[in-house]
């Protein structure tokens, strides 16, 4: 699913029961937060969308069967009251820094990467957005692993759909350029 106007959705925060704020899917006793004063949100919660049912149960099947088969994918749960469902997704680029504080990591989509302004990075109406080549040329400044691994998010997000991915963000897991944050298994084997 997009964040990119797809969907309704809010940054939040989950703090445990003393107010501390925490890199987790919120469990019973914690609060969800807006986060102030630039504090990092750590994730996303999107509600069922009145015109797309059951959306919330597709996005979580699809993100645990990414992580079923092998794909990087952001950890995921629902959260239900008795009007509305929601996912509630967590914020796959933050980690926690040694002070136990949260962090932001910094990645860049695949717009940023192929230096598309930002009027550019979002189909609307018949402009379009990124094409599939476009996605799959970005993949020649990588590393091999990289690259596979790019082919295997593009393979996977086809397959998925009809989720719309206009803004790329399931696809910024794979490595981009230097100076990028690498999250896959190239970093980890260097």
């Amino acid at each position: 699913m997009s964040l990119a106007g797809g969907q309704t959705k809010t940054a939040l925060a989950v703090l445990d029961a003393e107010g501390t704020p925490v890199l987790r899917l919120p469990r019973k006793g914690d609060q969800l937060a807006i986060p102030r004063f630039g504090a990092p949100s750590t994730v996303i919660l999107k509600p069922e969308s009145p015109r797309r049912p059951g959306s919330t149960v597709n996005e979580a099947y699809c993100l645990r069967l990414a992580a079923a088969i092998g794909l990087p994918a952001a950890e995921c749960g629902r959260i239900t009251t008795p009007r509305r469902a929601a996912i509630c997704v967590l914020c796959s680029d933050r980690c926690l820094t040694r002070s136990g504080g949260i962090q932001r990591i910094h990645q860049e989509d695949f717009a940023q990467a192929n230096s598309l302004p930002p009027g550019q990075k979002y189909e609307h109406g018949t402009r379009p957005g990124l094409s599939l080549r476009q996605i799959l040329e970005t993949g020649r400044r990588l590393g091999p692993r990289s690259a596979l691994a790019l082919l295997d998010q593009v393979i996977f997000n086809i397959g998925e759909e009809p989720s719309d991915h206009h803004d790329d963000a399931d696809l910024t897991r794979a490595a981009l350029p230097a100076g990028t944050v690498q999250r896959d298994r190239d970093s980890a084997s260097a």
